[in-house]
């Protein structure tokens, strides 16, 4: 399914004022609504989504913030590789 499929989530980093679409699916969108509603880990929910787009979804964080602010050196490469 592409871009033009699915729904668009606008998010803006609170830090470096990125603006970044964010999409996916009706599906998607459902996991994201209930993991803000205390269902489940929303790696677990929204696991198609890349891990820096669930992070913003998340905290409002962009990746590039989080990785200069808040990652540890150690796990970086895991988590946005």
């Amino acid at each position: 399914m592409d871009e033009k499929n699915k729904l668009k989530i606008r998010m803006e980093c609170p830090y470096c004022g990125e603006i970044r679409d964010i999409f996916m699916t009706l599906e998607e969108y459902v996991n994201y609504e209930l993991y803000l509603n205390g269902y489940g880990l929303i790696q677990q929910m929204l696991p198609n989504i890349p891990a820096p787009d669930r992070e913003l979804l998340k905290g409002g964080m962009c990746g590039k913030c989080w990785k200069e602010k808040i990652a540890d050196p150690i796990c970086e490469e895991t988590a946005f590789s």
